[in-house]
């Protein structure tokens, strides 16, 4: 039991860690607009560059827990893919749930969106690793490297939809459907 609440306790920290790397990496390229940077910063204020102030504090927890910690690397892509899937999704979801369903626009909901959205990719990540058969991991290995390729490709080459778009272009999109 008390490896557990350690564990947990961990679990906790990582993600403060996280979303506080997250929350610098949205004005990294602000003081640094060099393309190495644009990878991993945000370079607008669309939802897809916020995405990457998800993924990228997430692969360097996961880098420190794989560095620091005997895991099993099979168990580990499986897991780690899972959360930062089950990341996404929920940071996905529940935005445009909350800001086009509920009509509310929040600088404080985007902050705890991005805490939540760690904690739940996280929270699978764990639950993954200690629960779920690791067989067809390099599958995962596989699904991991395309998101990452999207990730870069999205930045440097966006396509013309709403998700790479800044609000304001949204919301203009959005206006003209109504009309």
């Amino acid at each position: 039991k008390a490896y557990n609440t350690l564990v947990i306790i961990m679990a906790v920290l990582l993600s403060f860690l996280e979303f506080l790397v997250g929350t610098l990496l949205h004005f990294l390229y602000d003081f640094f607009p060099y393309p190495f940077i644009a990878i991993f910063s945000a370079t607008n204020e669309s939802v897809f560059e916020h995405l990457k102030l998800f993924v990228y504090p997430m692969l360097l927890g996961y880098l420190w827990i794989y560095i620091f910690k005997d895991i099993d690397i099979k168990k580990y892509m499986k897991a780690m893919f899972y959360g930062l899937l089950s990341g996404l999704l929920s940071l996905l979801f529940i935005y445009y749930f909350v800001r086009y369903g509920l009509g509310i626009e929040s600088l404080v909901f985007d902050i705890l969106l991005l805490l939540t959205s760690i904690i739940v990719g996280n929270s699978l990540s764990y639950y993954v690793y200690f629960h779920v058969d690791t067989s067809s991991w390099i599958i995962y290995v596989v699904a991991f490297v395309l998101l990452m390729i999207l990730l870069v490709l999205g930045t440097f080459y966006p396509l013309d939809i709403p998700l790479f778009q800044e609000e304001k272009a949204v919301e203009t999109l959005l206006q003209s459907l109504m009309e």
